[in-house]
Order: structure tokens, then C-alpha cells, then sequence
């Protein structure tokens, strides 16, 4: 669906115009906030716990699957963003083969991170539902030395 104007934004997004930066804050995990004037809306979140922040523009008319992925990703950065400042890192080895950092409030945590970027719900599924399962698995605590 194309978007010319706010009332259209509105309308697809479900709510009157002097409800919509409370209904996307509500409406997303990350609390995103909304502006807008009559050539533009500016979609962002910050990071509690960090400096980071995240938004995007887009110019009247945009199509509404731009700002759909833009509320995907959004989440996805602001999570990362989230563990990265306030969660352990933990470097993930499966059979000899560095995985790289993950962050999580304990080794599980990080893991089904791990396992949520591969597509799976959780590290038990990713173990269970593939064809080349991990023999050994090795989950360290980074720390400051490394």
C-alpha cells in the first residue's frame, strides 16, 4: 500500500492521528517514537542503558512494506543494541569453529541468540533440527583481557 500523507499512515497503522505516538511507542517491544510533518515521517528508538539510537526517514509517498521492515529491524537493533550495553558477552565455539561474541544474561541466553540469527526459536531446536549437529560446544565469558 502506498502512503501520501500522515492520515493515510493513520489509517493503515489503525489509529486517529492524536493517538499515534502513543500507539507506536505501545506497539513495539523497543518503544519506538514517531514525528512527522506533511513531507516526512521519522521512525526511531533508543537504547536504555547506552548511547545508541536508531531512526529512519521516509518521504511521503513510501510504500507501507518499507515501514513495516523498518519496525523488524528496529527491534532487532535495538535488542542487539540493549544486550551488547547491558548483558554478559560470551564467545561461542562449535566444533573448533569460532562463532563470535553473543551477548546474554547467562550462556543459554546467548546461545538461543545465536540460534534465533540462524532461524531458530531456540538452541534446543537449532540442536535437534539440523543435519550437522555441533559435537562439541564450547560457551567462554569474554573478558576485558581478550
Amino acid at each position: 500500500m502506498i502512503i501520501h500523507n500522515i492520515k493515510e499512515f493513520c489509517d493503515y497503522w489503525g489509529v486517529d492521528e492524536e493517538h499515534l505516538e502513543r500507539s507506536v511507542y505501545k506497539g513495539t517491544s523497543c518503544g519506538a517514537w514517531i514525528h512527522w510533518d506533511d513531507k516526512h515521517i521519522h521512525i526511531g528508538s533508543i537504547v536504555e542503558g547506552s548511547d545508541a539510537e536508531f531512526d529512519r526517514e521516509f518521504k511521503f509517498p513510501f510504500d507501507s512494506a518499507l515501514i513495516d521492515r523498518w519496525f523488524d529491524e528496529l527491534e532487532v537493533l535495538v535488542d542487539n543494541a540493549w544486550r551488547e550495553a547491558n548483558c554478559t558477552p560470551y564467545r561461542i565455539i562449535l566444533d573448533g569453529e569460532n562463532m563470535g561474541v553473543y551477548y546474554g544474561e547467562d550462556e543459554t541466553d546467548a546461545l538461543n541468540l545465536m540460534a534465533r540469527e540462524a532461524g531458530y526459536e531456540v538452541w534446543k531446536d537449532a540442536c535437534e533440527n539440523t543435519s550437522a549437529p555441533a559435537n562439541k560446544v564450547e560457551v567462554i565469558e569474554v573478558t576485558e583481557e581478550e
